[in-house]
């Protein structure tokens, strides 16, 4: 867990240095940049009213894996050999395995491309949670102008162990005209104080894409009971 602890305060340090350089600029015939950083980071120790991003359970480097046996995650597209010329021509972009949808990297076409337009991605957690909500992200339209791989309908199914039946948990749809980092909570119901070890994101549709649907990150936050 401490990977979580590290990957906050360095958060913490790079948004103190953003304001105090802002400061500074704006005050700067007054006050010099260390004064002002010092200030900015006694200010956030005694009042901090920006909260830390949820910590990600299913995140790679703090110890989620994808499980793929027993068929708990989809196939990766295998791309056809037109798909091969149209990348090589710049006119498809590249995707990747399962792992790419529970590690950090949100640069275009590092996802995972889960073939057809449905299928599933299970996750075992870094530690069992209460699951409390998920975030699911895919390029913005800045980076990435078709848009039509991105998951739209989904479920999010909850498994205690490896050998235990998924429970439904949550379903949402994403929404294309919205933010690339989109939070989706978990309604209070009868699983709301059970702590689950594995999740399966199961993608119900796309927004049109038939080869293959790009997830970029899946994220999953909760708290640990006792």
């Amino acid at each position: 867990m401490a990977a979580f602890g590290k990957l906050a305060e360095t958060k913490r340090r790079e948004r103190a240095q953003a304001v105090a350089q802002a400061y500074a600029e704006a005050t700067k015939d007054c006050i010099s940049l260390a004064e002002a950083e010092a200030q900015v980071h006694t200010a956030i120790d005694i009042a901090y009213v920006e909260p830390e991003q949820p910590k990600d359970y299913a995140w790679r480097a703090a110890g989620g894996q994808v499980v793929q046996k027993r068929g708990l995650t989809s196939a990766t597209h295998t791309r056809t050999m037109l798909e091969r010329w149209q990348l090589a021509l710049g006119m498809e972009a590249a995707v990747g395995g399962p792992n790419e949808a529970i590690s950090s990297d949100n640069s275009l076409s590092a996802c995972w491309g889960m073939d057809g337009q449905s299928g599933q991605l299970t996750v075992k957690l870094a530690t069992a949670i209460r699951v409390d909500a998920i975030t699911l992200e895919h390029a913005s339209a800045q980076i990435s102008p078709d848009r039509s791989s991105a998951p739209k309908t989904f479920h999010l199914l909850g498994l205690v162990d490896e050998s235990a039946q998924p429970v439904p948990l949550l379903q949402g749809e994403y929404d294309l005209s919205a933010s690339p980092q989109q939070l989706f909570r978990v309604p209070v119901g009868p699983y709301s104080q059970t702590a689950f070890s594995m999740v399966t994101l199961k993608v119900l549709d796309n927004y049109g894409k038939p080869e293959y649907t790009c997830i970029y990150r899946l994220q999953l936050h909760g708290r640990e009971l006792q």
